[in-house]
């Protein structure tokens, strides 16, 4: 019988470990509100909501409207986790608060690591921009013949560098590229523009508003499962 609950005791311990071992948890630190503003189109005007931890950018949560107006949630750790689903105001305050949401989240694949060579941050020449200092990073494609052909977007990331926070970069390529090289600053995203190869504006997000938050995202498990927000 001791040997029986000896047994039990180390397979009891044995899954206690191993499910604490599959919690993946992240500490959020900063809400950050955009206008995502298209100027060709204003009927696809929104608002875009980020939550990152200033100290390490290597994950973020965003929420914005889709297609059709309803609230989408969508997480991304570019190790190798992510998750997106529907969510209503009122989960988003949870989100804040109170740290009840489930969600699924599956496994994460990052086929543009080859891309850091392909694509490099140029600096520009530092703006003003709604009372930021801001310094100016140009990212674009190393290839010229290559971008002309395939059509290739640039993106201009303005940072007020007097911030301490990394910068936030959302597509995978851009990150992979700041990871490798860190050929950028640090400092706060003021706004991010995009245009098209002929150098035409057709996307850009301006931050309307910065707000200190405290809780943490955990996920549970492997591959499909559940996740859950606590509050610190």
């Amino acid at each position: 019988m001791k040997r029986l609950l000896s047994l039990f005791t180390l397979l009891a311990c044995f899954m206690a470990k191993a499910q604490s071992d599959s919690i993946k948890q992240y500490i959020v630190d900063y809400k950050l509100e955009y206008d995502a503003i298209y100027p060709e189109d204003s009927t696809k005007n929104h608002k875009a909501i980020y939550y990152i931890n200033r100290k390490v950018n290597n994950f973020y949560a965003t929420v914005r409207p889709d297609e059709n107006g309803k609230l989408k949630i969508h997480f991304t750790d570019f190790n190798g986790k992510n998750f997106s689903g529907n969510i209503t105001p009122d989960e988003i305050k949870a989100i804040e608060n109170t740290g009840i949401a489930q969600k699924t989240f599956f496994e994460l694949e990052n086929p543009y690591k080859y891309q850091i060579n392909n694509y490099e941050y140029y600096q520009q020449r530092d703006s003003i921009i709604n009372g930021y200092n801001c310094a100016a990073y140009l990212l674009k494609s190393t290839k010229p013949k290559r971008e002309k052909r395939k059509k290739l977007i640039h993106e201009k990331y303005n940072l007020d560098t007097s911030k301490s926070m990394l910068p936030m970069l959302i597509e995978v390529t851009a990150y992979e590229i700041w990871k490798a090289r860190k050929t950028i600053a640090s400092g706060l995203l003021v706004q991010k523009d995009a245009f098209n190869t002929d150098g035409k504006l057709f996307y850009t997000e301006k931050l309307t508003a910065v707000t200190p938050v405290n809780f943490t995202i955990s996920l549970i498990g492997d591959v499909t499962t559940a996740y859950r927000i606590d509050v610190n």
